[in-house]
């Protein structure tokens, strides 16, 4: 772990819900612990463009979480969208291929950080067997991952678990692990399968982890993230 640590600063916390009214509560619980909050896209069609807005209203980063997987001119546009609004950080599938990932880096023009996701936190190899990625999930992500590099992109999103290969392989390039669960807090694993700890996250090498459910479904979710800051500490 870093020795100059602001863990605040690296938990970037998803609010993805239908109702603005809990997202709004969410955030006013929370803000004078969080400095990025990520869009998905449950909240994103739910609310479109204004929760951007409401976010950055609090003074704070988006982290526009669409996984853009299409036609290399398709997510271009979207991604020139994405720019537009200001968000600091969005996603791309991987799966996209090469020329997808290249023309989004054009798109971006250096004004938000583009995010390779390699697999689902939800996916165990047997999943990635049934559509047609072979071998295990270590050499799956490695092969995703490499595809993001060879293009150009900023970063990663990998679960915990292939942090360490990764840093390794492709050195100081930004990696954000989801999947993330407090297991002092005896957090459910819900429907993620390649879980690991903030702890065990940040120990592997993450340079952010995103953490959504252990934390907004909470009555006190500062209180959560308190808990769960004053631990990486000690």
């Amino acid at each position: 772990m870093r020795a100059d640590t602001t863990f605040s600063d690296r938990i970037i916390l998803a609010i993805d819900d239908t109702s603005l009214d809990k997202i709004r509560w969410v955030m006013r619980e929370t803000s004078p612990l969080i400095r990025t909050y990520k869009i998905g896209s449950i909240s994103f069609t739910a609310f479109g463009p204004r929760l951007i807005d409401e976010v950055m209203s609090f003074g704070k980063d988006v982290f526009l979480d669409l996984k853009y997987f299409d036609i290399p001119n398709t997510v271009y546009r979207a991604v020139r969208q994405a720019a537009s609004f200001g968000v600091k950080m969005a996603t791309l599938h991987t799966l996209g291929g090469r020329e997808m990932l290249k023309r989004s880096l054009e798109a971006s023009d250096g004004r938000v950080m583009l995010l390779g996701v390699t697999l689902l936190t939800s996916m165990d190899a047997e999943e990635a067997d049934g559509v047609g990625l072979r071998g295990g999930v270590q050499d799956i992500v490695g092969r995703l991952a490499s595809l993001a590099v060879q293009a150009g992109l900023h970063g990663l999103v990998a679960s915990g678990h292939e942090v360490p290969r990764l840093k390794e392989e492709f050195g100081g390039l930004t990696i954000v692990v989801p999947g993330i669960r407090p297991r002092e807090r005896g957090a459910p694993a819900d429907d993620q399968k390649r879980v690991v700890t903030p702890r065990q996250a940040f120990e592997s090498g993450a340079d952010y982890i995103v953490i959504g459910r252990p934390v907004t479904e909470n009555d006190d979710p500062a209180r959560v993230l308190s808990e769960i800051c004053d631990g990486l500490r000690k």
